[in-house]
């Protein structure tokens, strides 16, 4: 049994913050670091911290008697990623290397998110130890971060996934979008050329608890058993929820020439993880059904 714990969340306001706090609000005291927005959830609060500056956050761990500290700030945007590259910088690697040094400092527990951006089109399950190809500005901007975490702090878990989950208005997840979509009866076009291993944000949340409860540092692929096409992950939706799969239409990556780069092949080995946890981690199917308990 895991025992409560002080969890500071960075990126409070965000769509991951949101899922993470649903999911552990009943097992840890739970405080949110945000920006500009306010926390979607108004049973909670955010304070202001400059995370620019690793000694005030240092103090604000110590000061609050902070266990363990989940970033899940980002740029995300892989498309507007080259125009400001400065800000996926700041977000990605910046700020992760100045938690990573604070909680050094105070020897607090790091969590950190990261990606499946990292590969290119090899048909394949990547493993934690796989060459990287990155082919745009996010999943270099991602990397580099995580080596400068592990640089700064080599005690943090860095968690490589994919997530969906029960979002809100102004942050949608990936599952969300689809379902809006069904529910208005409009069709929606999804690759049938890109292939991930997507998992549900509450899962993620306590997978990377329990790996960081026994002490597993380093970078750990958090991910379903098995890999989908974006075009099979629609399908699994519309089927789960009743919805008419004759909506999800066919899509191409290779045809999108407005779109940044991006790799087709994103599935990632869970093996790691599952063997430190002693189980599987779960099915994509079976990580759409907890749609309906989230």
């Amino acid at each position: 049994m895991e025992s409560s714990r002080n969890v500071l969340i960075t990126g409070g306001s965000g769509l991951l913050a949101s899922l993470w706090a649903n999911t552990r609000k009943d097992k840890d005291n739970l405080l949110f670091s945000i920006h500009s927005k306010p926390i979607h959830n108004n049973k909670f609060s955010g304070v202001h911290l400059n995370l620019r500056n690793p000694n005030e956050i240092s103090k604000f761990l110590d000061e609050n008697n902070i266990e363990i500290l989940v970033n899940t700030i980002g740029y995300t945007n892989v498309d507007k990623a080259k125009e400001f590259e400065e800000k996926a910088s700041i977000a990605n690697i910046k700020i992760p290397t100045n938690l990573a040094i604070a909680c050094s400092q105070s020897q607090v527990k790091l969590i950190h998110i990261s990606t499946d951006h990292l590969y290119g089109h090899s048909n394949k399950f990547y493993t934690e130890n796989d060459m990287v190809e990155l082919l745009n500005i996010y999943a270099k901007t991602k990397y580099i971060g995580e080596n400068s975490i592990l640089e700064s702090n080599r005690q943090s878990l860095i968690c490589r996934t994919n997530f969906f989950g029960n979002g809100f208005a102004s942050k949608p997840s990936f599952s969300d979008r689809i379902i809006s979509s069904l529910k208005q009866n409009m069709p929606i076009e999804l690759f049938q050329d890109v292939f991930f291993t997507p998992v549900i944000g509450s899962k993620l949340a306590d997978y990377a608890h329990r790996l960081i409860e026994i002490d597993c540092f380093g970078v750990y692929n958090i991910s379903s058993d098995n890999a989908v096409s974006k075009y099979q992950f629609g399908l699994f939706i519309a089927n789960e929820f009743s919805f008419d799969s004759k909506l999800i239409k066919k899509g191409f990556i290779n045809s999108r020439k407005d779109l940044a780069v991006r790799p087709t092949a994103m599935a990632l080995s869970n093996r790691k993880a599952s063997q430190s946890l002693g189980h599987t981690l779960g099915t994509v199917f079976e990580h759409i059904r907890l749609l309906k308990c989230n």
